[in-house]
C-alpha cells in the first residue's frame, strides 16, 4: 500500500528523498517481485552489497561522485557510533537503474562496485509529470558534523527546486512525435529500460485518442522472445524494464508498434538493437 502512495506520488510530478541503511538488502536482495519492481523503477536504485567489500562496522567515508546535479561537497562521514546517533554498520551498496544516476560513493569502493547515493529526474512509468528521487544507502540523520548535514540538505534542496530540461512540447503537456529511444544501459546486464512516446494524433490533449501500443522483444533471428507491452495507451510518456535474467547474452532486437482507430492515418512502428552482456 505505501509503495503504490509512493510511485503514484513520483508520477505526478513529486519529489521524493529517502535515506537508510538496508533498505536496498530489504526491497532488492530479500525482497518480492513487487518489492523489486519498486525500488528499480521508482527508487532508481539496486542492490550490490551489504556494505563495502561486504564488510560490516570498517567503512564509514563518502566523496562526491561528479555529476550535474549535487556539487560542492566535501568528502564526510556518517556515524561508527560515536557520534550520538548509531553505528551504521551495514550501510547499502547500491547500483544505479533505470536512468538513475550515482552522485556519492564510498571513499574505499570504486565507483564501478556500487554507489552510496544516487538521484533520477524524468518520467517515472506511466506518468504524467516529471517527478524526482534521491537516494542514500545510509541514514541522513548520522552525517556529522551538522554543518555537513546542513550542506548536503541545501544541495537537496536546490536539486528539488531546480527546473528540469525538457522541450517546449513536453512542457505544454502535447506531445507531437512517436520516439522509441535507445534502451539504458547498453549492453546491460540483466535489466535495462526502454522508454517510448506517444503522441496525440488528433492535436488536442482532451479527449486523447486510445491507441493499441506494442512493444516486443525479439531475438537476433527475427523469433519472439517476449512481449513488454500489449495494451490501448494514450498519448504520453512511457518507461519499461526488460529483465533478461533468463536469456543468454547476444544481440537483441526492440519493436514498437502503435496504431490508432481515428482517421489519422498516423501509424508507427520502430525497431532498435539492444546487447546483454553477461
Amino acid at each position: 500500500m505505501e509503495q503504490t502512495i509512493v510511485s503514484n506520488y513520483l508520477k505526478n510530478g513529486g519529489n521524493l528523498f529517502v535515506s537508510g541503511s538496508e533498505i536496498a538488502w530489504d526491497l532488492d536482495y530479500k525482497g518480492s517481485s513487487s518489492d523489486k519492481n519498486f525500488i528499480w523503477n521508482y527508487l532508481k536504485m539496486q542492490y550490490a552489497a551489504d556494505a563495502p567489500f561486504n564488510t560490516s562496522g570498517t567503512y564509514y567515508s563518502v566523496t562526491l561522485f561528479q555529476n550535474n546535479y549535487i556539487k560542492n561537497i566535501s568528502p564526510f562521514s556518517f556515524d561508527n557510533g560515536t557520534h550520538g546517533t548509531i553505528n551504521v554498520k551495514w550501510p547499502d551498496v547500491i547500483k544505479s537503474i533505470n536512468g538513475g544516476i550515482g552522485f556519492l560513493q564510498y571513499s574505499a569502493l570504486d565507483a564501478q562496485n556500487g554507489f552510496a547515493g544516487i538521484l533520477y529526474d524524468g518520467m517515472f512509468p506511466n506518468g504524467l509529470a516529471n517527478g524526482k528521487v534521491l537516494s542514500l544507502g545510509f541514514p541522513f540523520e548520522t552525517i556529522y558534523p551538522e554543518e555537513t548535514r546542513i550542506a548536503l540538505m541545501s544541495e537537496i534542496i536546490k536539486y528539488f527546486n531546480s527546473i528540469s530540461d525538457i522541450n517546449d512540447s513536453e512542457n505544454s503537456g502535447i506531445i507531437t512525435e512517436y520516439k522509441l529511444e535507445q534502451n539504458y544501459p547498453n549492453p546491460f546486464n540483466p535489466t535495462t529500460t526502454i522508454r517510448y512516446s506517444i503522441p496525440n494524433n488528433l492535436g488536442t490533449i482532451q479527449n486523447l485518442p486510445l491507441q493499441n501500443v506494442k512493444l516486443t522483444i525479439y531475438d537476433i533471428l527475427g523469433r519472439e522472445v517476449t512481449t513488454l507491452v500489449n495494451e490501448a495507451q494514450k498519448s504520453g510518456n512511457y518507461e519499461v524494464t526488460f529483465d533478461a535474467s533468463n536469456l543468454a547474452s547476444g544481440v537483441y532486437l526492440y519493436r514498437l508498434q502503435s496504431t490508432t482507430s481515428s482517421n489519422s492515418g498516423k501509424d508507427f512502428f520502430d525497431t532498435k538493437k539492444m546487447i546483454l552482456l553477461k
